[in-house]
């Protein structure tokens, strides 16, 4: 009788003490589980980031947040200029989007999906006068981390101009660890 007086304690503390065998934690809801929430975790990490040149552009820090449903990014330019985004696949929508802003005073929010391994989206701007820009992303995994892409059009997306072209290499503090 002791032995399953002991055994029952310690089966109703081991429950007590687990929170994953607890009926409340089983009830919660599992938020940006889907593989689509997925797919951009190639962009996660501790970046130094390069222009096709080879020359040292800045420094991007991109980390999951909010439950893993968010992936933020912290830009840091070697000229002093700073930004960050917030990038979330929309499940209502079926697409990820992502708003921008920058020490500049820039804001941008553009939608899109993956293209093969590739994950692009596209938004409108305002330029200086009132005239429509398109925006185009592209992030494309890479052997060496990530291509970067970020691509005007001023008619209708008949043509584009390259903005920025980022390299994004694992930072050298941290490509040790």
């Amino acid at each position: 009788m002791k032995r399953k007086l002991a055994l029952a304690a310690l089966l109703s503390l081991t429950a007590l003490l687990s929170p994953g065998l607890t009926g409340a934690d089983a009830a919660k809801p599992a938020y940006c589980a889907t593989p689509e929430y997925r797919q951009l975790d190639f962009w996660v990490g501790d970046w130094d980031v390069y222009d096709s040149d080879g020359k040292l552009q800045g420094h991007n820090l991109v980390e999951k947040a909010y439950n893993g449903c968010v992936i933020q990014e912290n830009w840091r330019g070697i000229e002093g200029d700073t930004g960050s985004s917030f990038n979330i696949y929309d499940a209502s929508r079926k697409l990820w989007n992502e708003t921008w802003v920058s020490s500049h005073g820039y804001f941008l929010s553009f939608d899109g999906n993956l293209h093969g391994k590739d994950l692009v989206l596209v938004g409108t701007h305002l330029d200086a006068n009132g005239n429509t820009e398109l925006h185009r992303g592209v992030w494309t995994p890479t052997d060496y981390g990530v291509h970067q892409l970020w691509e005007i059009s001023t008619d209708g997306g008949h043509t584009w101009t390259t903005r920025f072209e980022g390299i994004l290499r694992h930072a050298a503090r941290t490509a040790a660890h």
